[in-house]
């Protein structure tokens, strides 16, 4: 072989195992930043999972990564920690044990009967409350956490940091606010109560002792609103749904709002439960009238594979509610509407549920929670 030849041949192959290594390297130490920054950002989720936010906090001021992976932990980092600030006020409550001691009888003790400690306090979380509501709606927002990384990065870095951040969720921070919110509204019911009444209740072996029945039925009515719900207030009524259901903001319009179980977002076939409020042609007295109008509408709609069961009852608040459910035997789908009764007006509460989905569970139980605390606003 013609040694120049030769020469040039080993001078290529030199070349090339030097640029194959060269991308080797870059494959791996790209692996390598890569690995670093998903464990890190699931080193902090989980910290934050936990409830140790100040220490998630700090974990956001380190870098571990380099080049373009920096800039993506950056975004990540700085991301979580505006979150965390935004609900600094929800953490410390929902930490505080003030919160689930209110009302014991260590504290009626100690606290009682005026509960100047007791009030000053929930007064207090009532503001960081409200002002977590206010700090983090504008937060927990998709264009708030693409804010935060720099947009001429590769698609792939994009794609990266969305994939560690997730969807922007500020549901299930609105439904932990509401039902710290509940738990401190009601509250502030029981201890007015006891101040009212503070001459005629005394603590004995830990237990509280009124001197009238009355009272104790008052008493328990109150404790009862305790149980965990979140009250809903909208320009129609009010109704209370358990705190493991939240409203579905992505499916609620103005006349018409949406509740799923927790967690339950992406499932593809997903149980709810709508409210919406409906006007009619009927008096409330004239119901009976109604319900027939109703059923002969939801019949003429039926198919072939449908069937139809009708129910009556009075809801816990005094109103006239109908029950229709509805089951499609083929596509395993029941669908339970409640129409609770006014004048010339009557809520929807329509239920949807897939029998063969993955959360059947309690979704009857929900409907009828929304219809049983449901109040009109007039």
């Amino acid at each position: 072989m013609n040694k120049k030849l030769k020469v040039s041949i080993i001078v290529i192959v030199a070349i090339l195992v030097i640029g194959i290594g060269a991308f080797a390297y870059f494959l791996i130490s790209d692996l390598i930043e890569e690995g670093k920054l998903k464990n890190e950002i699931n080193n902090i989720s989980y910290v934050m999972a936990e409830g140790n936010f100040e220490d998630a906090k700090n974990m956001t001021k380190t870098r571990v990564t380099k080049g373009d992976y920096l800039k993506v932990e950056d975004a990540a980092k700085n991301y979580l920690a505006e979150l965390i600030d935004s609900t600094s006020g929800l953490i410390e409550i929902a930490n505080d044990e003030r919160l689930v001691n209110m009302l014991t009888a260590d504290n009626y003790i100690k606290d009682g009967p005026e509960f100047t400690n007791t009030k000053s306090f929930i007064t207090e979380a009532k503001n960081k409350i409200n002002e977590s509501k206010e700090k983090s709606k504008d937060k927990f927002t998709q264009e708030n956490m693409m804010s935060h990384l720099d947009q001429n990065l590769d698609s792939y870095y994009v794609d990266l940091y969305k994939e560690l951040m997730g969807e922007a969720d500020y549901e299930s921070i609105e439904t932990s606010l509401n039902e710290i919110s509940n738990i401190l509204e009601n509250s502030e019911k029981v201890i007015n109560f006891l101040v009212k009444n503070k001459d005629k209740w005394s603590v004995q072996n830990n237990t509280i002792i009124f001197t009238e029945d009355n009272l104790i039925s008052e008493y328990n009515s109150l404790l009862s609103n305790m149980s965990g719900g979140v009250e809903y207030t909208k320009d129609f009524g009010t109704y209370t749904i358990d705190s493991s259901w939240e409203e579905y903001l992505n499916q609620s319009a103005d006349n018409e709002f949406f509740y799923v179980k927790v967690g339950t977002n992406s499932l593809e076939k997903q149980n709810n439960i709508s409210v919406k409020e409906e006007t009619n042609s009927y008096s409330e007295s004239n119901h009976i009238n109604f319900k027939n109008w109703i059923l002969s509408q939801l019949s003429s709609e039926l198919s072939e594979n449908d069937t139809i069961n009708a129910n009556a009852f009075t809801s816990d608040n005094g109103y006239t509610v109908y029950e229709f459910e509805i089951h499609n035997g083929v596509e395993n789908v029941t669908n339970n509407k409640y129409y609770i009764i006014g004048d010339y007006k009557h809520i929807l509460v329509d239920e949807t549920v897939y029998t063969d989905s993955e959360n059947v569970g309690d979704v009857d139980d929900i409907a009828r929670e929304i219809v049983n605390t449901f109040k009109w606003n007039d």
